[in-house]
């Protein structure tokens, strides 16, 4: 019994090391972002419907508004050999500097100029949700 307890104890404990230790890493990369700094967006769901579509000023804002929702946490340097990289909706950002950003998000990871990251699941599934309303 005491061993049972002992044993539910350390589980206990190391979960909420390990949840304390993937919260500590978390970033909102896109925090800071509002309208002003964005000139332009397209969006596009690939495979499925590679055509590009050009997002309105109300589109862009709330597009903005689910981006600073964003969280990401370690980056996910295997994301693509094993297999990942299937349909994503793809949101590619004109800034009023004239650079641009890719940002994708497919299931529990969204990529960054390439780059992927574990992420929340709710923020990816609203940036799916605006490409349905507006690319349907």
């Amino acid at each position: 019994m005491v061993k049972r307890i002992t044993a539910a104890a350390l589980l206990i404990i190391i979960s909420i090391m390990v949840y304390v230790n993937m919260q500590s890493k978390a970033k909102m990369p896109f925090v800071d972002w509002t309208v002003a700094d964005i000139s332009g967006v397209t969006v596009e769901m690939v495979p499925l419907y590679p055509e590009k579509i050009v997002l309105k000023d109300d589109e862009i804002e709330e597009l903005v508004s689910l981006l600073n929702k964003i969280i990401i946490y370690q980056r996910d340097f295997f994301y693509y050999s094993r297999g990942g990289g299937g349909g994503a909706v793809i949101y590619t950002i004109t800034k009023s500097d004239g650079t641009q950003d890719i940002i994708s998000s497919s299931n529990t990871t969204v990529a960054i100029n390439g780059a992927v990251y574990a992420s929340e699941f709710v923020p990816d599934e609203n940036l799916a949700l605006l490409w349905y309303r507006v690319g349907l």
